[in-house]
């Protein structure tokens, strides 16, 4: 009964890692959409996100907010007046315990497309 509950909470974490990337890939896009980007301001602009999704993961319990990896965003130009942007946000989650047969760390990653900016 005790491994049960072990297993269970080591995986619902997983849940959690989930909830918490996909939050920062959502500041992160609050933070574009709010932000216009210049091709002068592209390099300041990718820091800003990076910091956007690491503030909104501070205070979360089992998060270390440096290892969040903002991945470069991908920015097209759809029409003269319009750009679709998007970001991805990933954490590579670790089980708290060896299970076997199941691998031990995963990447928990979150992807958003904003368009009209």
């Amino acid at each position: 009964m005790l491994l049960l509950s072990l297993a269970v909470i080591d995986f619902a974490r997983i849940s959690f890692f989930r909830f918490v990337v996909g939050d920062a890939t959502g500041a992160a896009g609050r933070y574009a959409m709010l932000n216009p980007v210049t091709e002068n301001s592209l390099s300041a602009w990718q820091s800003a996100l990076e910091i956007a999704a690491r503030e909104s993961a501070q205070g979360s319990p089992w998060i270390d907010p440096t290892a969040i990896v903002v991945h470069p965003a991908v920015i097209q130009q759809v029409n003269t007046t319009e750009k679709r942007i998007t970001l991805k946000v990933s954490y590579l989650f670790r089980t708290g315990f060896w299970w076997p047969g199941i691998p031990s760390q995963t990447t928990v990653s979150s992807q958003l497309t904003l368009t009209g900016l």
